[in-house]
């Protein structure tokens, strides 16, 4: 019944996060087909840079919200849940502030001595407000997430921005020339329905006065931290290939790479969906020490992700061409950073929700071990490699940056938690549990 439960809930949540995947490719598309080549490398360029940037900007908190307030569902106590997400938004106020303003300040020299690309310099400026908008939401929807609101946090998260942008490209052809902004206008927007939403289901109150009721800065600092290297870690890995290529290719590059990149997400979605799900429960399993829960969640959603991540593997490899064709003609010929890209994300799916298995289990130093190696794997290969073969060269540092940062998380989550997730398939007595 448990994994029915699963099930049910993985399949609407894949559902949603199937939307907003769907928003992602729809907008690169449209990006694709509405600037030239060039033009859309740089603004792919841009846009990983401040995607970077929102993920420091909130210092590893998108984990500890999911863990502290995964918990604190359990007793419904909404001041302590209001208490941890205004802390949070708080830190990430401050932080995504000072980078927002760094880099509309520094466009210039970001442009010109890092990437030797000046037309950058405007999608910089563009973009800044963002890094601000787009990092207070996103906080707000893993708190969301961990208030078991899922279609509330995907659209949040995943699909509002997207989808406000598309809309306005569509709409108004005129502001071709201003996509950068039209993203900061739509992240603006989704920022003011996150905070509406998230005070119409907790409320407003908050507590100030009796101790024991509150999370200290001192528990929410030990715990983000430590996961504030992992998370940006991880999305140096996910924008390493831009960056690099960024840096020793030309725009052109960025945008074949881009392209192909984002279409090979598409093999995790539902992943990405599991994760909605299964995130708060093995938080609340692991604080109950219920261990056979969490190796049965933990197990049937390895199952589900497989089950749907190995047809739209399959359709790449066979596919790439005519899928990348959606782009423009000039995009078939990432076709092999595509076959390469899904790869590293088939990887991603077999090892299932290892990061979140060691996150929510308080695990997160050994999660950082993990992201670490991968990390300094990516930028070893990307300055081997991309000088010398370009795309070809990003794609096969990032897919091998993902592999092993998941099966390194694969064996810290047997050591740790004694689940061996590659039994998930072998032992069948899990099957209808």
């Amino acid at each position: 019944m448990k994994n029915k439960s699963l099930l049910i809930q993985s399949v609407i949540s894949a559902g949603v996060r199937g939307l907003g995947a769907i928003s992602v490719f729809l907008l690169t598309v449209t990006v694709t087909r509405t600037l030239g080549i060039a033009e859309a490398g740089i603004f792919f360029l841009g846009f990983g840079i401040a995607s970077f940037l929102c993920v420091v900007a909130r210092v590893g908190l998108d984990n500890s919200i999911l863990r502290f307030v995964g918990s604190l569902k359990l007793t419904d106590d909404r001041l302590k849940i209001n208490n941890v997400m205004h802390k949070a938004l708080l830190l990430v106020f401050i932080g995504s502030g000072l980078l927002a303003g760094l880099v509309y300040l520094g466009a210039d020299i970001i442009s010109r001595y890092l990437f030797d690309k000046m037309a950058l310099a405007e999608s910089l400026r563009y973009l800044s407000p963002y890094i601000l908008f787009f990092s207070l939401s996103s906080i707000t929807a893993f708190g969301l997430q961990a208030l078991s609101k899922t279609i509330s946090s995907v659209l949040i998260l995943n699909i509002l921005v997207n989808i406000l942008s598309v809309a306005l490209l569509l709409l108004i052809p005129s502001l071709r020339e201003y996509v950068p902004l039209l993203l900061s206008l739509s992240a603006g927007v989704t920022l003011l329905a996150a905070l509406i939403l998230w005070y119409s289901f907790v409320g407003v109150k908050t507590q100030r006065s009796k101790a024991d009721t509150v999370y200290k800065w001192s528990e929410i600092l030990k715990s983000c931290l430590p996961l504030w290297l992992v998370t940006a870690i991880g999305q140096l890995i996910l924008w390493s290939g831009q960056f690099s290529l960024g840096i020793w290719s030309d725009t052109e590059s960025v945008a074949l790479f881009s392209a192909a990149q984002r279409t090979s997400m598409l093999t995790v979605f539902v992943l990405i969906a599991v994760n909605v799900i299964v995130a708060p429960k093995f938080a609340r399993f692991y604080k109950q020490k219920d261990m056979k829960s969490l190796k049965r969640t933990a197990f049937a959603s390895v199952r589900l992700v497989t089950l749907f991540a190995t047809p739209v593997f399959v359709l790449m490899l066979v596919g790439a061409e005519t899928i990348l064709m959606l782009f423009g003609d000039k995009y078939s010929g990432a076709a092999n950073f595509l076959r390469i890209l899904a790869f590293g994300q088939f990887v991603n799916a077999l090892t299932g929700s290892v990061g979140y298995l060691l996150s929510m289990s308080g695990h997160e130093r050994d999660l950082r071990n993990a992201a670490l190696l991968a990390g300094g794997t990516v930028i070893l290969l990307s300055v081997i490699l991309v000088p010398v073969y370009g795309g070809l060269g990003a794609a096969i540092s990032v897919a091998t940056a993902i592999s092993l940062q998941n099966v390194l998380a694969l064996t810290y989550v047997k050591k740790r938690l004694n689940i061996n997730m590659l039994l998930a398939f072998s032992e069948w007595r899990y099957r209808n549990v």
